[in-house]
């Protein structure tokens, strides 16, 4: 049975975590293991696997801690999958004992300039090839993982923004059984989803699940001028972002986490490190001990932005969404 809750997050439950702020650079990780997952033409995609501190727990009343397969951000133009930004939240995943993987993917928007319908058709193919590497990647670990101490049954996928945008078309496209999703076995599902500041793009219409996805976790700010926190249908593409999928979500009783952040922008984006608490209830919860129970929450934090917000003028109209 699925409870939804409302509730405000005061600062007092992110007891000791300052939302955003900077910690000092610790020393880059070096992964256990760098692997080639497949060539495409002239693109060869790597991912790196780090494996749980030692000494770690990497259990959980008894079961194993999933695996964080990371899709970085960056507009599908930039991004790397080792960038020095992910390390302290690495490293904070790992002290946890959660194994980590984080990806390339080809970067489709990279170079590319488009004004109008044709930035829709471009938008289109880059969130589609950055699906279908995620996925392939996922393929590669089922059948490779295991000698890195990888379980891709047991692994939930994460990123934010681009990284955000294409973890979530990833799990829409198992829950459809579309062409990208055949390349897994027909029963595959991933043990959780987190999105950090994402949106979905169907090709028409409202998000529709044809089979309930697995437990997700949203955040965002709402008042985000570069990925949409409520919805925009432009450019022959449809965006939802958080405030409607969470809708389809509940309405249809489906497993998520919804955190929304009044006053806040697109550093949502970049917020992995400072809510690795919710992260870690999220994982333990849903991931593991299989709670599903819904979560919508407003977090209350007084601290507001100081960074840029820009508006994308080929997007937004002016309008608040």
């Amino acid at each position: 049975m699925v409870i939804l809750r409302k509730i405000i997050l005061a600062a007092a439950l992110l007891a000791g975590v300052s939302l955003f702020s900077t910690r000092a650079q610790e020393p880059a990780l070096k992964p256990d293991a760098t692997c080639a997952y497949v060539i495409r033409g002239a693109d060869t995609l790597l991912l790196d696997i780090y494996r749980p501190t030692p000494g770690a727990e990497t259990l959980w009343k008894g079961k194993a801690k999933p695996a964080v397969l990371n899709v970085t951000g960056g507009g599908f133009g930039g991004g790397s999958r080792n960038h020095e930004s992910f390390m302290p939240w690495f490293k904070d995943l790992l002290d946890r004992g959660y194994p980590v993987v984080s990806i390339d993917y080809r970067l489709y928007m990279k170079g590319r300039r488009a004004v109008g319908n044709e930035l829709g058709i471009f938008l289109k193919t880059a969130i589609e090839l950055a699906t279908e590497d995620l996925l392939t990647a996922t393929a590669w670990l089922l059948e490779n993982g295991g000698q890195y101490g990888i379980d891709a049954r047991n692994m939930v996928i994460t990123g934010g923004s681009a990284g955000a945008i294409t973890v979530l078309q990833a799990e829409y496209e198992l829950c459809n059984r579309t062409r990208l999703a055949s390349i897994l076995p027909e029963d595959f599902d991933y043990a959780g989803v987190m999105a950090f500041a994402g949106f979905l793009a169907p090709d028409s219409g409202k998000p529709a699940f044809a089979r309930p996805p697995c437990p997700i976790m949203l955040l965002h700010g709402e008042d985000d001028l570069i990925v949409p926190y409520d919805k925009i249908l432009k450019y022959k593409m449809n965006f939802y972002g958080t405030k409607s999928i969470a809708k389809v979500l509940q309405d249809n009783g489906f497993t998520n986490w919804t955190l929304r952040f009044p006053g806040h922008r697109h550093e949502i984006a970049g917020g992995m490190l400072e809510t690795i608490h919710l992260q870690d209830a999220f994982m333990k919860k849903e991931a593991i001990e299989k709670k599903r129970i819904s979560v919508d929450s407003v977090v209350d934090w007084p601290n507001k932005p100081s960074g840029t917000n820009p508006k994308l003028p080929w997007l937004y109209d002016g309008k608040k969404h």
